[in-house]
């Protein structure tokens, strides 16, 4: 029985991408140490409750989506008036 020359050398047929395979092993080696060293990824704070509300109520009336009154009223009705 006569095999291919490449068989012989352990080449198979994945010697095209091995170097590839490698190259990606080397990148995530690389991303675990500098995840590692950097610590955890923080978030910034969210606002939460009403800081949130009238903020995007703001925002809401600021690019004219909402009245000037119906602005007011939400503003009384957050601030729980």
């Amino acid at each position: 029985m006569v095999m291919n020359d490449c068989f012989q050398f352990g080449w198979g047929w994945g010697w095209p991408f091995g170097w590839l395979i490698w190259f990606a092993f080397i990148i995530l080696v690389v991303l675990f140490i500098v995840r590692l060293t950097r610590g955890p990824v923080s978030q910034p704070p969210r606002d939460v409750g009403h800081d949130s509300a009238m903020t995007i109520l703001k925002e809401r009336y600021a690019r004219g989506e909402i009245s000037r009154e119906e602005y007011l009223e939400r503003k009384k009705t957050l601030e729980g008036n």
